[in-house]
C-alpha cells in the first residue's frame, strides 16, 4: 500500500513539474508578445494604466494573471493531505454508457439531453469509508461533459453519505470559476443566508488522477439543517419554458415531503406559485430582508447569474411562512454586467439579462410602481456591505483558509473559463484571484448610489399655496422628493412623493407631483436659486439638486400665416393641406398656422432660395418613399430651412434628402439650425443632411424625439443639438463636421449604432445635465470622442474611438452644476494619444475600475486656449 501511494505521488509529482515547465514556455511567449505589441504599435497607458485596446487589454489582464499565478511546491508535488481526496469507481460498461451520453449529447440539438436522464451505479471512497451510489453527468454548458478527462458527475449515495451530503456534484472548479463560487457561499453564511457546502477535493476516476475538483452541495433536508434552520420545503423553478412565469416548480424530496407533510409543501409551492403569477406582493411571499442581503451580495461579488429565477432556490420557512433564498451557481462572471442586480431588467433591450427582465421587474416593482419597502432594504444592505472596512474584516476573518484553498486551487495549474469573459474588456488563458478586484468592485457598487442631478423639470408653477411639478427622475434608482424652494418660499409634499426609476426600455414624460406651501419655514432659511431635496429610498443622505428649469419661451411669433400667397399648397380637407408633387420653387417665407396639418408628398423638390424658410405652428409630414424621395435644397445656398414650433402633434421626415441651407445672423429671430423643432416632438428616419452651414444642422428643444437611420455630411458646424428634450438617434453616421456631431444639453438620450468620422471637436457632447445611455458608437478622427461635463451621466457600452487626440474628457464646466460621471464598459480606444482626460471630482469608471484624476481645471485648457 506504501508503495503505491510512493508511486501516486511521484507521477503526480511528475505532471505538475510537466506543468511547471508549460508555464513558463507561455510565459516566455507572453513576454515576447508584450513586448513586440508595445514596440510596433506605441501602445499608450494613461494614469493608473489602462489599456487602450482589445488586444492590449488582454495582454494587460494575462500580465496581471501571471503576475498573481501562485507557486505552492509543496502542494505542487503532491501534498495535499489535508484536502479529502475521493475515489469514484466505475464498471468498464457504465464508463462505457456515459462516453455514450456524453457524444449523443455533443451532437444533438435536442433541449432535453440524456445526460440528464442516465444514471450508472458507482462507488465512492473517501476516509477509509465506501459507499454505494448512482451517478450521470451533469451541467447545462459543454464545459461540464465534452471532455472525458473534466466530466461533472451528479450523485445520489444509496444508504450513506460522503462528507456529511447524500447528494451532490463532483465537478472541475473551472465551471464554477473557481474560488469566487466558494467565497460567494461563504459570504452567504456569514450574512445569515443559506449557502451550499463547497469543498474542493482530489478526485480519482478509476485510479485516473483527475487532479483537484470540488464537491457542489445538493438540496435536501441535510443543507437545511447545516444552516441551522428548521426543516422545510425547498422549491425551485423547472426550465421547462423560456418564460419563468410558465415555468413547473419543482419540489426537492417531493415524495418524502408528500408523504411526511404534505399540508406544508402544498403550502410552499402555492406561495411560490402565487408570487410567480403576480397574485401577491412579494413580502408576502419572500423574506424581503434576506433577499434583499441575498441580492446585494450577488452586486458585491459581482454573481448576477446566482439571481436568476433558474439558479435561486427557495427554502420555505415552516416558522414564518415566508420563502428564504438559497445559493446556487453564483458563476462570477467577468462581462461588464449593470453594477446593481436592479437594473437588470434593462440589460441587452426589453428582455432584460438572459431574457430574464420579467423576473427583476416583479421583485423590484409592484402595480406599475416601484417596489419601495423592497427598495429600501435593498439599498439599505448594499449601504452596509459596501461600508469601509467590512469587506476588509470579512477577509480577514477567512484569509487563512482562502489562502490554503488558493494554494490547492494553483497546484492544479489553473486555466480559465472564456465563457466568463469577454474579448472586449480582455481575455485571459490563466485564472487568477485578487482581492482588490472585489474591493474594485465595491467602490462601483458604492458609486452607483451616487445620484448626479437625477431630476429633470419639465414644468412648474405655483398656484396660491399649492406648487405643482412635472419632474421626470433620470436615474435607475426610485427617488424621494422631500421639498422644493421656488419663488422664494418652501414647498413640501402632503404625502411622501417617490418618482419611479427610469429604465431603458421605459421612457416617462414625467410624473406631476403637488406640493404645499410650509408656513412654518422662516423667509431668511429659503434657498432664493431654487432647490430639490431628494433621497434615495434606503439611504440615510439627503441630497441636493438646483432647479434648472427655462420658462417656455417665445422664439418667434408670425401673422396667422400666409397659405394663400402660394399656389401650390393644395387643400385636402379641412385645415389639412398637401404640398407637391413636383419642382417647387419657394422665394419667400412660408408660414403655416397653428390648427393646419401639412402633408409634402413623395416626389416633391423644393428649392429654397433668396433666403426663404418654411415656419410652421402646426406638425409637418415629410414623408416620401425609398424609390420616390422628397428633397429640400437651395440653389443659391441662402435657404434658412424648417422651423416647427409650438406644432402641438408629432411629425414626421423620412427619406429625405435636406442640402446647401445656410443660415447666418439673423437679426429679427435668433434660430441656429437649418432644421428646428421647438416644443413640438418629430420623428425623423431614413434620411440625409448634406453640406449645410449653420451652428446646427438638426437643433431639437424642449421635444420628445426619434431619429434613425440618417446620414450627416459635410456640416460647417454642429450636427445634431439636443436641448431639454427626450429620445434616442440610432443607425447613423456622421461624417466632416464641423464640430460635434452630436451636441447635448439638458438631454434624456439614448444612442446606439452611431458612427462619427472626422469631428471637428467632438464625436459626443453630452452637458447641463443630461443623461445618456449608448451603445455600438464608433469614433474616428476626432479631437475628443466623448465629452461629458456639468451634471451629467454616460453610461457607454462597446464602442470605440480610433484615430482622435483625447478618447474622453470627463469635467465640470460651469460653476452651478455639479461634476460629471461617465461609466463605460467595453471600449476600445486605438491610436489614440490620451485615452481619458479626468478632472478631481468628476468620476469615469472603465471597465468596473474607477480611474485616477489626471486633470486640474480642464475648462481653461479645453476652452480658453
Amino acid at each position: 500500500m506504501q508503495i503505491k501511494e510512493t508511486k501516486r505521488r511521484s507521477l503526480t509529482a511528475k505532471g505538475s513539474l510537466r506543468a511547471i515547465f508549460f508555464l513558463f514556455s507561455v510565459l516566455v511567449f507572453t513576454v515576447f508578445l508584450v513586448v513586440t505589441v508595445w514596440t510596433v504599435n506605441q501602445v499608450y497607458y494613461q494614469g493608473p494604466e489602462i489599456p487602450q485596446s482589445r488586444i492590449t487589454k488582454t495582454l494587460s489582464r494575462t500580465i496581471k494573471a501571471v503576475s498573481h499565478f501562485r507557486f505552492p511546491l509543496l502542494r505542487i508535488m503532491g501534498f495535499n493531505s489535508d484536502f479529502p481526496t475521493i475515489y469514484l469507481d466505475l464498471k468498464h460498461v457504465d464508463y462505457a454508457k456515459l462516453e455514450n451520453v456524453a457524444d449523443h449529447d455533443s451532437r444533438s440539438h435536442v433541449t432535453e439531453s440524456l445526460r440528464r436522464e442516465t444514471y450508472v451505479p458507482a462507488t465512492l471512497r473517501t476516509n477509509n469509508r465506501s459507499l454505494k451510489a448512482k451517478v450521470r453527468l451533469k451541467g447545462d454548458r459543454k464545459i461540464h461533459w465534452a471532455n472525458p478527462g473534466r466530466w461533472s458527475f451528479r450523485v445520489k449515495a444509496k444508504d450513506d453519505t460522503l462528507l456529511g451530503m447524500r447528494e451532490f456534484s463532483i465537478q472541475h472548479p473551472v465551471t464554477r470559476n473557481y474560488i469566487y463560487e466558494w467565497l460567494f457561499h461563504e459570504f452567504l453564511k456569514h450574512e445569515g443566508i443559506i449557502g451550499l457546502r463547497y469543498l474542493f477535493v482530489d478526485l480519482y476516476v478509476n485510479g485516473d488522477n483527475k487532479g483537484v475538483y470540488v464537491v457542489e452541495e445538493h438540496f435536501d433536508h441535510r443543507l437545511i439543517e447545516n444552516n441551522r434552520r428548521r426543516e422545510g420545503p425547498i422549491l425551485g423553478f423547472k426550465e421547462d419554458s423560456h418564460d419563468w412565469r410558465e415555468a413547473s416548480i419543482s419540489a426537492y424530496q417531493q415524495r418524502s415531503w408528500e408523504e411526511k407533510n404534505p399540508t406544508l409543501l402544498k403550502k410552499a409551492i402555492r406561495s411560490l406559485s402565487t408570487f410567480q403569477k403576480g397574485e401577491s406582493a412579494l413580502e408576502e411571499t419572500i423574506d424581503a430582508g434576506k433577499l434583499a442581503t441575498y441580492l446585494a451580495i450577488c452586486d458585491i461579488l459581482e454573481t448576477p447569474h446566482g439571481s436568476l429565477p433558474k439558479s435561486v432556490k427557495f427554502y420555505f420557512n415552516p416558522v414564518t411562512e415566508l420563502l428564504e433564498p438559497i445559493g446556487f451557481d453564483g458563476h462570477f462572471l467577468d462581462k461588464g454586467y449593470p453594477a446593481l442586480i436592479s437594473e437588470l431588467n434593462d440589460f441587452r433591450g426589453e428582455s432584460g439579462l438572459w431574457g430574464y427582465g420579467t423576473w427583476y421587474e416583479r421583485i423590484f416593482n409592484q402595480d406599475g410602481e416601484n417596489n419601495i419597502g423592497f427598495y429600501e432594504a435593498y439599498i439599505r444592505e448594499i449601504e452596509r456591505l459596501t461600508a469601509d472596512g467590512y469587506l476588509e474584516g470579512y477577509f480577514e476573518k477567512i484569509d487563512e483558509e482562502l489562502n490554503r484553498n488558493l494554494d490547492f486551487i494553483y497546484s492544479d495549474f489553473p486555466y480559465s473559463d472564456l465563457y466568463s469573459m469577454h474579448p472586449s474588456t480582455g481575455i485571459s488563458p490563466f485564472f487568477h484571484f485578487d482581492k482588490t478586484r472585489i474591493y474594485d468592485r465595491r467602490s462601483y457598487v458604492r458609486d452607483r448610489l451616487k445620484l448626479i442631478s437625477p431630476l429633470y423639470f419639465k414644468h412648474m408653477v405655483s398656484e396660491g399655496n399649492l406648487l405643482r411639478a412635472i419632474i421626470q427622475n433620470k436615474s435607475t434608482l426610485p427617488v424621494q422628493i422631500l421639498d422644493i424652494s421656488y419663488e422664494g418660499k418652501l414647498y413640501i409634499p402632503e404625502k411622501e412623493i417617490y418618482l419611479n426609476r427610469t429604465t431603458n426600455h421605459r421612457t416617462s414624460s414625467g410624473e406631476e407631483v403637488v406640493l404645499f406651501l410650509d408656513r412654518n419655514t422662516e423667509a431668511g432659511n429659503i434657498n432664493q436659486v431654487g432647490l430639490v431635496r431628494y433621497s434615495i429610498p434606503g439611504k440615510k443622505e439627503i441630497s441636493p439638486q438646483k432647479l434648472f428649469y427655462t420658462e417656455a419661451s417665445t422664439l418667434h411669433s408670425r401673422s396667422n400665416g400666409n397659405l394663400d400667397d402660394f399656389e401650390f399648397i393644395r387643400s385636402a380637407g379641412h385645415k389639412a393641406i398637401t404640398i407637391g408633387p413636383g419642382n417647387l420653387v419657394l422665394e419667400k417665407e412660408l408660414v403655416i398656422p397653428q390648427g393646419y396639418h401639412i402633408a409634402v408628398l413623395p416626389g416633391t423638390h423644393i428649392d429654397l432660395v433668396n433666403s426663404a424658410r418654411i415656419v410652421a405652428f402646426s406638425p409637418i409630414d415629410i414623408r416620401g418613399k425609398e424609390d420616390d424621395r422628397i428633397t429640400i435644397t437651395s440653389s443659391d445656398q441662402t435657404g434658412k430651412g424648417i422651423a416647427v414650433l409650438n406644432a402641438g402633434e408629432k411629425s414626421y421626415i423620412s427619406d429625405v434628402d435636406f442640402s446647401n441651407q445656410t443660415l447666418a445672423s439673423d437679426e429679427d429671430w435668433t434660430l441656429t439650425s437649418t432644421l428646428t423643432f421647438y416644443e413640438s416632438d418629430v420623428e425623423i428616419s431614413n434620411s440625409t443632411f448634406s453640406s449645410n452651414a449653420a451652428e446646427d444642422v438638426i437643433n431639437i428643444i424642449r421635444s420628445d424625439f426619434s431619429i434613425e437611420n440618417i446620414v450627416m455630411n459635410d456640416s460647417k458646424s454642429d450636427g445634431i443639438d439636443i436641448d431639454f428634450s427626450n429620445g434616442s438617434i440610432s443607425k447613423s453616421s456622421f461624417s466632416n463636421i464641423g464640430n460635434d456631431a452630436i451636441d447635448l444639453s439638458g438631454a434624456i438620450v439614448s444612442l446606439e449604432k452611431i458612427r462619427s468620422d472626422s469631428s471637428g471637436d467632438k464625436g459626443v457632447s453630452i452637458g447641463e445635465n443630461s443623461t445618456v445611455v449608448a451603445n455600438e458608437i464608433r469614433i474616428n478622427k476626432s479631437r475628443i470622442g466623448f465629452a461629458i461635463k456639468d451634471s451629467s451621466y454616460l453610461e457607454l457600452k462597446n464602442s470605440s474611438v480610433t484615430d482622435s487626440d483625447i478618447g474622453f474628457v470627463v469635467f465640470r464646466k460651469k460653476h452651478e452644476f455639479l461634476p460629471a460621471k461617465a461609466d463605460v464598459w467595453r471600449c476600445a480606444s486605438e491610436n489614440v494619444s490620451k485615452e481619458y482626460l479626468l478632472e478631481k471630482e468628476s468620476t469615469l469608471i472603465l471597465d468596473g475600475t474607477s480611474v485616477e484624476a489626471n486633470s486640474q481645471d480642464l475648462r481653461d485648457d479645453l476652452y480658453e486656449k
